[in-house]
């Protein structure tokens, strides 16, 4: 199990900067090369999520299991901010019917909604009532109780678009290549924050 977990360290330190260097060099060789990395670290992170509750690898540690997945998160979003940029180079065939600055608009979106899909997903799994009404433990699914979630999905919704409106105006005011790096700046310091914040809250080791 150790060396999986250095498996997926190594691919993703050697991955980022096989990425790092292709969007430099303005490689697409180069670029495309990082794609065998981050199918690595997918897969890895994959395997360290989903299957160590069914006895089919050995024990991963919580930090190990945090982190290697925040890599695989950033891995992703550098990866379709890296296809904008070579998008807006005009390297990269664009769909038909489309056009290189839409399609770097595109590559953009969606990043963010990657981003705003993670802020959807952790907000939701703080709020433990929503979770009981969703799953139907503890709690009876009533109009009651489902009222005041279409409540919170509308306020939620309007949250979510406001960020993303955010990052569509940035884009439109300052071009892709610093909304880019804003929305990885932005991406990288909310879940390293969160890592760090989370230190030593763990799950229960079952006896």
């Amino acid at each position: 199990m150790v060396r999986l977990i250095f498996f997926g360290a190594m691919a993703s330190g050697i991955g980022g900067a096989v990425l790092f260097f292709g969007i430099w060099l303005q490689s697409l060789a180069v670029y495309y090369a990082s794609f065998i990395f981050l199918a690595i670290v997918l897969v890895v992170a994959i395997i360290n999520t989903f299957f160590k509750e069914k006895g089919r690898v050995g024990f991963v540690h919580p930090d190990d299991l945090l982190f290697g997945n925040i890599f695989a998160f950033l891995f992703v979003v550098a990866g379709i901010l890296g296809a904008g940029y070579f998008y807006s180079l005009g390297q990269l065939p664009v769909w038909p019917g489309t056009t290189s600055a839409e399609m770097t608009q595109a590559m953009f979106n969606y990043a963010s909604v990657i981003f705003v899909a993670f802020i959807f997903l952790w907000g939701l799994s703080q709020l433990g009532f929503i979770v009981d009404v969703l799953q139907g433990k503890g709690r009876e699914v009533t109009k009651e109780t489902t009222a005041r979630f279409i409540l919170f999905a509308l306020i939620l919704g309007v949250l979510l678009s406001l960020i993303l409106a955010g990052f569509n105006s940035l884009y439109i005011a300052a071009g892709f290549n610093t909304s880019a790096w804003v929305l990885g700046a932005i991406s990288c310091g909310l879940l390293i924050l969160l890592g760090v914040v989370l230190r030593g809250r763990y799950e229960e080791v079952p006896s």
